[in-house]
């Protein structure tokens, strides 16, 4: 959009103040993006235990019949609603934004272009990752982490114990080629 120079004010603004987009702007669909009850109850146990995350990433409104429409961040509003709060952070777009950007920001804000590396993920500490809501438990893990148990769909290892750095070299060498692996010092 050639000349539009956007502008925001970030401020709490009243919970009741605010609106989910049902797509009640003209010309501004509603938000795609659905979730489960499970994971709107994940969510509102995940803002319960860290509220000040809400400093980290402010919910986006649109100024609308006096009211502002939620464009990015329903679900956690809806969230922020069911655990009572009264003020919530918001970035304010301005009245003039173009309909044509705010139909953009309500998809673009709406999609995950990334996702999570879980080989990676197994690197983090697992009752941590539980902790925070990142991972459910519900079968049994190996070693140290005997009484937990998680649901990471790709969660599938094998531990090979090598005599040496040189047989561990060789059979990496071998697997590699084959399968997406990484050597693991214990």
């Amino acid at each position: 959009m050639a000349g539009f120079e956007l502008h925001v004010e970030v401020r709490e603004l009243p919970i009741g103040m605010l609106s989910e987009n049902t797509g009640q702007i003209p010309d501004v669909p509603r938000n795609p993006r659905k979730i489960t009850k499970e994971k709107f109850d994940d969510l509102c146990e995940s803002i319960r235990k860290s509220p000040e995350m809400k400093l980290l990433d402010e919910i986006r409104v649109y100024p609308f019949n006096g009211r502002y429409v939620v464009i990015s961040g329903n679900h956690r509003y809806k969230a922020y609603k069911k655990l009572g709060w009264e003020n919530v952070l918001c970035k304010i777009l301005p009245e003039d934004t173009p309909k044509e950007k705010l139909r953009e920001y309500v998809m673009k804000e709406n999609m995950h272009y990334a996702e999570n590396d879980r080989g990676l993920m197994n690197t983090w500490d697992l009752k941590e990752l539980a902790d925070w809501g990142v991972v459910k438990f519900d079968r049994k893990l190996p070693t140290e982490h005997k009484d937990l148990s998680m649901s990471v769909k790709s969660l599938y290892q094998i531990a090979i114990d090598c005599k040496d750095e040189k047989e561990q070299e060789k059979i990496y060498n071998e697997l590699k080629g084959k399968y997406k692996c990484r050597i693991l010092t214990l």
